[in-house]
């Protein structure tokens, strides 16, 4: 464990959403090394690599522990591979995150199971897309900067 501490960073871990008193065991460690990332040396080099898509959430949960700093981080998974990648709980409001390494993403069955299951106040699926647009009602796909903002919208008008 002492080598994995010098050579990953190891910044944030959250732990699994309760709903109705259940929770699945467990918690996620996000580990990356920034030497690592470094060495990729454009958006389509890195796009293209095995790690993007744990990169890109771990990017987005940065962004989100610098700007909510008072937010709850979890994430929401069952046995029958119902899932969301993360939960933004403030203010007694819940938001659902998925994140989709995609420039086309789109959403499986079991994250539409889960959104039923924990009704969020909006879902967010944030993407490296252009720009941002509603996919369906209560579900928009969104790039970093507008998911910051849509938060920021769904807190102050809710």
């Amino acid at each position: 464990m002492e080598v994995i501490k010098k050579t990953l960073d190891i910044p944030y871990k959250y732990r699994s959403f309760a709903l109705h008193g259940y929770r699945v065991r467990g918690e996620i460690i996000f580990a990356f090394s920034k030497k690592k990332a470094c060495k990729l040396s454009n958006f389509n080099q890195l796009a293209s690599h095995p790690v993007f898509g744990s990169l890109w959430e771990s990017m987005v949960i940065a962004n989100l522990k610098g700007m909510f700093p008072r937010a709850e981080l979890s994430f929401y998974r069952t046995s029958n591979r119902t899932e969301i990648d993360i939960l933004l709980q403030l203010s007694g409001k819940l938001i659902a995150i998925e994140c989709k390494a995609s420039v086309a993403p789109a959403l499986s069955r079991g994250s539409y199971f889960a959104i039923e299951d924990i009704t969020p106040l909006h879902t967010f699926v944030v993407a490296p897309v252009s720009q941002s647009y509603p996919l369906k009602p209560g579900i928009s796909v969104v790039t970093l900067s507008d998911l910051v903002t849509g938060i920021r919208e769904l807190l102050a008008n809710n």
